[in-house]
């Protein structure tokens, strides 16, 4: 399934005859703790992808902190709120 935290939060009053396989999400932030509420509910794998409209997903979060860059293509910057460089990386090829 393909959603968002506030649509998986609504799916939890509706019960469902088959469980989902995958929750996947994007669009918004994905707590860890409602992400492991999630796959202990209907015992599947949350991803919490970063996706931009123009490089498609970008990235997916990892059950330790961070994310995992997805394309080998791909040159990412993450600035702080001075615009000061605080990661810059390639993901694997």
């Amino acid at each position: 399934m393909l959603g968002d935290p506030l649509a998986f939060a609504a799916l939890e009053a509706i019960d469902i005859q088959r469980p989902p396989q995958v929750l996947i999400s994007s669009i918004t932030t994905f707590s860890g703790a409602f992400a492991a509420e999630l796959s202990a509910r209907y015992g599947c794998r949350v991803l919490d992808i970063y996706a931009l409209t123009e490089a498609g997903i970008v990235a997916v979060g990892t059950r330790g902190p961070g994310s995992a860059l997805l394309p080998h293509d791909l040159y990412v910057e993450i600035l702080d709120e001075h615009d000061s460089r605080v990661l810059r990386a390639f993901a694997a090829k």
